[in-house]
């Protein structure tokens, strides 16, 4: 989730692994944060239910607002064994967007937003 040439943030979550990897990238994407954590199968299992209570694959394919040519874009991608779930969106997020980020606030400990 960013911005044209603004600040950057991405977040990668290995359920296998049970590793969540972070990043925020500054204004140009100057790297400045990076964490990496261990994630507690109890966290694993609150991010389940958050992304059940979220919908999160009953959002659309893409949202996007026509009037507004640059400010924030994001996307969501799912892998499974042999599918991918993807989501995205322009300045236009799914009704429980400010949901999903605590969710992912809540199991990071990071600013996602």
């Amino acid at each position: 989730m960013g911005g044209y040439a603004g600040t950057l943030f991405e977040l990668v979550i290995d359920f296998e692994n049970k590793k969540a990897e972070y990043k925020f990238l500054e204004y140009g994407y100057t790297p400045a944060e990076n964490h990496s954590t261990d994630i507690p199968e109890d966290n694993l299992e609150q991010l389940l239910q958050g992304l059940d209570e979220v919908k999160l694959f009953q959002w659309e394919k893409t949202y996007a607002d026509p009037g507004v040519l640059d400010g924030t874009s994001w996307s969501v991608k799912v892998y499974f064994q042999s599918e991918i779930f993807e989501s995205s969106g322009s300045n236009a997020y799914p009704k429980k967007w400010r949901r999903f980020c605590e969710v992912l606030e809540k199991l990071t400990g990071q600013t996602f937003r």
